[in-house]
């Protein structure tokens, strides 16, 4: 798992960096996302980072990165503990399967036992 942690002080730029980084997870907190474990889009994102963001940035402004380990233990409370939980159940038995979004990114496609 991969977690990208911001605070950035410019508006337009806070709003383009986080649908930057909606391409690659999605959100966990106001200025915190999850990103799909994978070293191309690690890489990605710090490229553009270095080449893009950075020069842009204030004295004030920051971005964190944490690379996660899968040994590594989530521990969730709130409504954060929703993000476990299946979101959405999609039924269509004229195509004869169900589809299942899991945390806002993950679709599994099960077929329908008739």
């Amino acid at each position: 798992m991969i977690i990208v942690s911001y605070d950035i002080s410019d508006d337009k730029l806070r709003t383009n960096f986080a649908k930057y980084l909606s391409k690659f997870g999605h959100r966990i907190q106001y200025s915190v996302f999850e990103i799909d474990n994978s070293t191309r889009i690690l890489d990605n994102i710090i490229s553009d980072l270095k080449n893009k963001y950075e020069k842009r940035f204030s004295q004030e402004d920051s971005v964190m990165i944490f690379k996660l380990s899968s040994s590594c233990e989530v521990l969730r409370f709130g409504y954060a503990k929703n993000d476990e939980k299946i979101l959405l159940l999609l039924h269509n038995a004229n195509m004869g399967f169900d589809k299942v979004l899991f945390r806002g990114y993950s679709i599994k496609y099960e077929k329908i036992h008739k």
